[in-house]
């Protein structure tokens, strides 16, 4: 893929809004038709357990760079259940036939956890009934016990299967679940 260039010297995303005054964090998109749709983490403090929302922001596939960020940000802030009431970050955005995907890290103050919302409008976000989706194993010994945030889709054949970071301690690595389709 040869050598990457930056296309400006500025950030397309700048952390220019109260929401994000800390960060404007893992993005992910999503192109439909001319339009890119692009989600990341808003960080309003220094912390990475309080204070991160989800936000929106579109670009026109023609210009990448010319990123308008959505005035309704933040555009999602949990789903108001205590596993993620203290804060949402590292989404993974994909596009099915009728609604935008939303895979993210929820964090309830102890354990993060991955949780799903789909959306047509990037204003009204519906929570999997199964949420949190995927949750750090109940083994005391297991690799990720202690967390697990970061999710990946891949849609082969039948299955859905989720990269995911997992937590043990200080350490984190990666792993592999699935779901069919």
């Amino acid at each position: 893929m040869g050598q990457w260039r930056r296309v400006r010297s500025t950030p397309v995303i700048a952390a220019d809004n109260d929401y994000e005054r800390d960060g404007s964090t893992h993005p992910s998109v999503a192109v439909v038709g001319d339009t890119i749709h692009i989600i990341y983490t808003g960080k309003a403090t220094r912390s990475y357990h309080d204070g991160l929302t989800m936000c929106h922001a579109t670009a026109p596939a023609s210009d990448p760079s010319s990123v308008t960020k959505d005035p309704a940000n933040p555009v999602f802030k949990g789903s108001g259940q205590a596993w993620d009431r203290r804060a949402v970050r590292e989404t993974e955005l994909f596009k099915g036939p009728q609604y935008f995907h939303i895979l993210y890290g929820g964090f309830d103050g102890n354990i993060w956890r991955i949780g799903h919302v789909r959306t047509r409008d990037f204003r009204t976000f519906e929570s999997n009934p199964h949420n949190p989706i995927f949750s750090p194993s109940p083994e005391r010994d297991a690799w990720d016990c202690d967390g697990v945030l970061t999710a990946q889709v891949l849609d082969i054949g039948e299955t859905y299967y989720m990269l995911y970071a997992g937590k043990k301690g200080q350490e984190w690595q990666t792993g592999l679940a699935k779901t069919p389709k």
